[in-house]
């Protein structure tokens, strides 16, 4: 998880994309780290016991300083960035704003693909607008995103027995170590 913290934590509008199971990993692990924060919920993503879980293992008490609302329609993720998430950033001083799988709501047989092709970056602009504004970043969580409104780029990849960390094109990579092997960390914790 020590990789996760590479995430820079300036005021942009970043993209975050990679697979979904290291995403949703990642946005429980930002929102306990980083509390406050606010969490847009595009993907019906939230999991509550991997927050928890992260609050036990990192020994930070976050769940009252994360504050979550799930969108289940473009139209309520329109609601949630315009009128609703100005007013909450005021009031709670959040560390940051995440918007979790963004593009899953703009996949819709009932509207037209002209209209969600339009609203999918008018919200992106009033995102970047929220981060100039109130100068906290804001991180759009997705699978894949080709706009080019983001300030910063990182997906995150495994490809065998390593984790690769990409922001704006340069590349980390770290190891995986095993479950049950044990690391110098818990060597020097253990031993001095």
């Amino acid at each position: 998880m020590h990789y996760f913290d590479e995430v820079p934590t300036k005021p942009y509008l970043y993209i975050i994309e990679g697979d979904p199971h290291l995403l949703k990993e990642f946005t429980a692990y930002l929102l306990v780290k980083r509390a406050p924060f606010l969490a847009i919920d595009g993907g019906n993503s939230f999991d509550p016991f991997t927050i928890s879980f992260f609050c036990r293992k990192l020994q930070i008490d976050a769940m009252e300083k994360i504050f979550v609302s799930r969108a289940f329609t473009v139209f309520q993720l329109k609601m949630l960035i315009t009128h609703e998430l100005p007013p909450l950033i005021k009031k709670e001083n959040p560390s940051g704003v995440v918007v979790s799988f963004y593009s899953d709501l703009f996949h819709s047989d009932d509207v037209e693909e002209e209209v969600l092709t339009i609203l999918h970056q008018k919200l992106l602009v009033r995102l970047k607008e929220i981060v100039r504004t109130y100068n906290i970043p804001v991180i759009v969580i997705d699978r894949v995103n080709d706009s080019p409104l983001f300030d910063c780029r990182i997906s995150f990849k495994i490809r065998r027995n390593a984790f690769f960390l990409s922001i704006d094109k340069n590349t980390l990579s770290y190891p995986l170590v095993p479950a049950t092997q044990k690391t110098l960390d818990y060597w020097r914790d253990h031993h001095g």
